[in-house]
């Protein structure tokens, strides 16, 4: 459950399709990938969090048994799509099983009845099997001629098609079958509480076949390569068969071989390693990557291992501790033999050093580091003489070594031993020459860095030997040293091994920097480049380095044993890692070592790995899927094993996509990495990347095609998988829109062009209006002054000059009445009315005329059309000289209103009245008539003889509208 299993207790596993595995637990449906687990349950569509049975359908898509019931994942559906339970008249027990027989027939069973699937896929129908009550059923199996085979957990049960049950274990006794599977030569072998059984189909007669160390048989496999395995109490083991058809256990695996308790159900994966299950301890895998671990109980003490190497007789030894002295372990078969190695008194502690701390010499003597000093053994064979050689001699602080915390040793092609030490004030590094038995220190005089910690010693070609410390690496040629920092970091990168390869390049696994990599050095100056995580490694803290035979490089890593091919460009990106999935030990790895076979060996702080490069498991093509896809954080619903390909139509304000996509490679899926691209924004791939998500924030508008593929660390390319993206524009950029604003563009400047031109000919009408006014009124009349002030001046007619007076106030109360008219503070309707009410005091108060004005319906803010202020105007003082003039009035009434879209005007008197209809010889009626019409307004009297008459002017004002509304501009505040 730490790595995101539901729960520990697993009923099922099945291998899906892509390279997945299916788990049943009691806490839903679980899928892993390899990376990690999803679960699934009723939010998802399932009828149940209770997954009991998986069973991959030959229709396709697969039958789920579920405390609840069975239901049918179809091939293509969705999750989040109801899974629907097939329905039972009556249902006995709970449910077990699903089993598809070789007739087609689908079978569901419970714990006490047997139904079958009906016709139709949705109902189930009850077969006529009845078992005693203490019995309860387990699982189910094709018979002979039709029938079922039912397994019970004390019997075996045929069922034939007639309907007839018969117990046919009973020779046996008590028996409970778990797992049965047909043999090619037609025999069933049946996994039971009593062991492992065959059967021979045609007459049901069982044979125990006896498997040392294995009790109850829970799962029986056939894998794909034709064997057949068994998981049971006593462990997992791959069966042999004899010619006579006896059959034996021919590989077994165990706890001791880190088998976890409890074992029940087993499968095989895609790339063909088992996975099991246990009753509570998760799932586990049997890997076939050529990888072996050794570990405590294999013999290597406390499994932390310090050093590798090898003796002369080609036997591997390793020196595993903590504190005080190291234990050596000899490799002997399967395990590893301690030997006991008779220390020198004073020899109490071990150096806390790794890697290079002992070696057996040319000359057959054995050296090793110790706390106290360099020890040398004489010559032996065989470490195990140790156990009665005192040591030759001990080099320590009082030795011409002259130094006791001795931190590495190393052997040069010249049988010269190379011994770095360690100091709490400075640093050694001494050569013991074996022609003379002399040491030799080095000094900053020879180029020797001073207080240079040596970690890494390694030769060569040409007898060039090379040193790594905390801060560069040494080169040592014709006898001098050169040094070479590494970086310009405050931080030590610390090397902590090195190789020369077979092509001569230096590397330098670090502590902090990544693996470094020198492809020129011998020259004056070599370039070292990193292998980072950038570069696809597993972390940047590289333990350790080793080749194998075909030149691949094995870097152990704190993660995991990180796979370069040095042939590919340095930027491939294209690195296997190696983790404890594989095969190897858990924990930071330390020390690396290719023995004579050509096998490759990995210590770390928690064990042992043996790896046989030759074993490497062929290469398997990633497949990769769209396994998520959300839409502004909506759960796109996909199909159960993911989508490869898929379309979706998006709406503008959901561009927001994030997409999760997956390659299963359970051996190795943290070497994995992916590319993508989004077509239709950008064609060119993206580096490859571990991530598994991508989160694009807007996509624009348009067609777009999103494509992903894998790439595994051999460079092999997945075919990609797609999502094809419809992304509508936003509603502004749609071309309807677009031809819309034109249309509204072109109709608002129709609609100026044509207010403007109204506008200007309206102002001609004005011009030309008040043109005729000047000329035929105030022309005319400057005419009659003219000709009467020539008659007056003779002297002929003296009474002239009152006329001429009078014509003059005349023009000028004309020229008052055009300029008020054209006056812009005059263009609401309230100014005419206020001018209005003035002359008609003025002209009925001197008749003894009582006038009245009402005004509640005109707003004193509505705007008079300036074409028809004037022309009102006239005809208002018409109207009211005319009742002056012949009514005869007392009173008069004036009413000036807004009628709907009309401005209308009454006045009103209770004079004599006259006779409409009537012709009269005046002009005033006929020209107040042409006023209105020239204005296209209409006035009507309304009167009759003796009672009064009422005149109404209605003008439309439907091409204007209130101030507030139509023209803002032009609104005066009140």
């Amino acid at each position: 459950m730490a790595e995101g299993l539901p729960r520990n207790a697993v009923a099922c596993i099945v291998p899906g399709p892509g390279g997945v595995i299916w788990l049943c637990t009691s806490e839903g449906l679980a899928q892993f990938d390899g990376y990690e687990f999803r679960t699934f349950g009723p939010d998802d569509g399932l009828p149940s969090r209770v997954a009991i049975q998986l069973l991959p359908s030959r229709q396709g898509g697969y039958w789920l048994t579920t405390d609840r019931g069975v239901c049918r994942i179809a091939p293509g559906s969705r999750i989040g799509e109801p899974c629907p339970v097939l329905r039972a008249d009556s249902l006995e027990g709970e449910y077990r099983r699903v089993f598809e027989s070789e007739n087609g027939t689908v079978w569901v069973a419970t714990s006490r009845a047997l139904y079958r699937v009906a016709a139709d896929g949705q109902r189930l129908e009850r077969a006529d099997l009845r078992i005693p009550a203490q019995e309860s059923i387990i699982t189910l199996a094709d018979g002979r001629n039709g029938a079922i085979l039912v397994a019970t957990d004390m019997a075996l049960y045929e069922s034939t098609p007639a309907g007839v049950a018969r117990n046919v274990s009973a020779a046996v006794g008590a028996m409970g079958a778990g797992d049965i599977l047909p043999l090619a030569s037609g025999d069933l072998l049946l996994g039971t509480t009593a062991g492992l059984y065959r059967m021979d189909k045609a007459t049901y007669t069982l044979r125990k076949v006896g498997i040392e160390g294995i009790g109850t048989v829970h799962t029986v496999l056939r894998r794909h390569d034709g064997t057949i395995w068994i998981s049971g109490d006593g462990g997992v083991c791959r069966l042999g068969f004899g010619e006579r058809g006896e059959v034996q256990a021919e590989e077994c695996y165990t706890e001791r071989d880190g088998l976890p308790s409890g074992r029940y159900f087993l499968t095989e994966d895609a790339q063909g390693d088992l996975w099991g299950t246990t009753e509570a301890s998760g799932i586990y895998r049997i890997a076939n990557s050529g990888a072996v671990s050794y570990m405590k109980q294999d013999g290597l003490g406390e499994a932390r291992i310090l050093s590798i190497f090898e003796d002369r007789l080609g036997r591997l030894c390793v020196m595993t501790g903590d504190r005080g002295l190291p234990l050596l372990s000899i490799k002997a078969g399967d395990a590893f033999q301690p030997v006991a190695i008779a220390w020198p008194r004073g020899v109490h502690t071990m150096s806390d050093a790794w890697n290079q701390l002992a070696f057996q010499a040319r000359n057959r003597e054995w050296w090793f580091a110790s706390g106290q000093g360099a020890i040398r053994f004489p010559r032996t064979d065989r470490v195990e003489d140790l156990i009665r050689a005192g040591p030759a001699a001990i080099y320590g602080a009082g030795s011409p070594l002259g130094c006791a915390d001795v931190y590495r040793l190393f052997e040069d092609s010249g049988g010269n031993t190379w011994i770095a030490c360690r100091g709490a004030e400075h640093a050694v590094l001494s050569t013991w020459e074996r022609a003379s038995g002399h040491f030799h220190r080095w000094t900053a005089e020879e180029g020797w860095p001073t207080d240079a910690t040596v970690n890494a010693i390694r030769e060569g070609a040409g007898g060039v030997i090379w040193f790594g410390t905390y801060t560069s690496v040494v080169r040592f040629r014709g006898g001098r040293f050169t040094e070479f920092p590494l970086n310009d970091d405050p931080r030590a990168p610390i090397v902590r091994d090195m190789l020369i390869d077979g092509r001569g390049s230096v590397w330098a696994a670090t502590q902090r920097a990544g693996l470094l990599r020198c492809d020129n050095p011998g020259d004056e100056r070599p370039v070292f480049r990193a292998y980072t995580v950038k570069e696809g490694m597993s972390s940047n803290s590289v333990r350790s380095i080793v080749q194998d035979r075909e030149g691949f490089i094995y870097a152990g890593t704190v993660r995991a044993v990180d796979r370069i091919d040095p042939r590919l460009p340095f930027d491939a990106r294209r690195i296997q890692h190696l983790t404890a999935a594989d095969g190897l030990p858990a924990g930071e790895h330390n020390v690396a070592f290719r023995d004579g076979r050509g096998h490759l060996w990995f210590g770390t702080l928690r064990g042992l790995a043996e790896l046989d490069p030759g074993k490497a498991p062929a290469l398997f093509r990633p497949a990769v899927r769209l396994t998520r896809l959300r839409v502004r954080g909506q759960e796109i619903p996909l199909p159960w094993g993911g989508a490869t390909n898929i379309s979706l139509n998006l709406a503008a304000s959901r561009n927001q996509v994030e997409v999760e996509y997956t390659s299963v490679d359970l051996r190795s899926v943290a070497s994995l990495r992916y590319q993508y691209r989004l077509n239709g924004l950008d064609s060119r791939w993206s580096a490859s990347a571990p991530e598994r998500t991508v989160n694009f924030a807007s996509l624009p508008a348009g067609r777009l095609r999103f494509e992903v593929r894998a790439v595994d660390p051999d460079g092999l390319v997945s075919a990609p998988a797609a999502a094809d993206l419809l992304v509508q524009a936003p509603v502004w950029r749609r071309w309807w829109f677009f031809l819309s604003i034109f249309a509204l563009l072109v109709a608002m400047a129709t609609a100026l062009y044509n207010y403007r031109v109204r506008h200007l000919l309206a102002m001609e009408r004005l011009r030309t209006r008040i043109a005729t006014d000047l000329h035929d009124d105030i022309g005319a009349s400057l005419s009659q002054i003219s000709i009467l002030s020539e008659v007056a001046r003779r002297g002929s007619a003296p009474h002239l000059l009152g006329d001429i007076a009078e014509m003059a106030r005349g023009m000028v109360q004309e020229m008052s009445d055009i300029v008020w008219a054209v006056n812009p503070r005059h263009d609401h309707f309230n100014a005419l009315a206020h001018r209005m009410r003035r002359f008609a005091s003025d002209t009925l108060g001197g008749a003894n005329i009582d006038v009245r004005f009402d005004m509640e319906g005109l707003p004193p803010d509505y705007v008079a059309p300036l074409e028809a202020r004037r022309p009102l105007y006239l005809v208002f003082k018409e109207a009211v000289n005319n009742v002056a003039r012949h009514s005869r009035a007392s009173e008069a009434l004036v009413r000036m209103e807004l009628s709907g879209s009309s401005f209308r005007m009454t006045v009103t008197d209770n004079g004599r009245g006259f006779d409409t209809s009537s012709a009269y010889a005046g002009e005033g009626l006929a020209s107040i008539a042409r006023r209105m019409q020239a204005v296209g307004g209409s006035a009507v009297w309304e009167s009759m003889a003796g009672g009064g008459t009422r005149f109404v002017a209605v003008l439309p004002l439907h091409p204007r509208r209130p101030l507030r509304e139509a023209m803002p501009w032009q609104r005066t505040q009140r």
